[in-house]
């Protein structure tokens, strides 16, 4: 085990405390067990430059393709959000007590970078 990743069954034991799902807890195991990678960018810390990004919406439909604009939008977003993972994750396992909004703010990053992930991989789909 590298000395950043935790133990999977301490882990399991704190979030049993919780009131989270089954499917939450488990997700948030695999989350808080290995480091959270992501490309590091200046623009992380410019939080109105990255709120512009992050508010972006961009449809993807199926077989249509992104303009190059589009898909870089797209991987910061999933990047940033890859980025606020980690920190959190590292807020978290500083603590003695996790804090239950602290383990929602990890699924909700979560739940953003799958659907920058999902958006790229639709319009990469049914290409032909």
């Amino acid at each position: 085990m590298n000395k950043r990743e935790v133990n999977k069954t301490n882990i399991q034991k704190k979030l049993s405390q919780s009131q989270l799902s089954e499917n939450q807890k488990n997700l948030l195991v695999k989350y808080l067990v290995k480091p959270i990678t992501y490309v590091p960018n200046d623009n992380f810390h410019r939080s109105e430059r990255m709120r512009s990004i992050i508010d972006r919406n961009i449809k993807a439909i199926s077989g249509k393709l992104l303009t190059a604009g589009h898909k870089q939008i797209l991987f910061q977003q999933m990047n940033y959000a890859r980025y606020r993972m980690s920190q959190v994750r590292r807020m978290i396992l500083s603590k003695h007590r996790w804090p239950e909004s602290a383990l929602h703010e990890l699924l909700h990053w979560h739940q953003f970078q799958q659907e920058a992930y999902s958006k790229i991989a639709t319009a990469n789909s049914s290409r032909g």
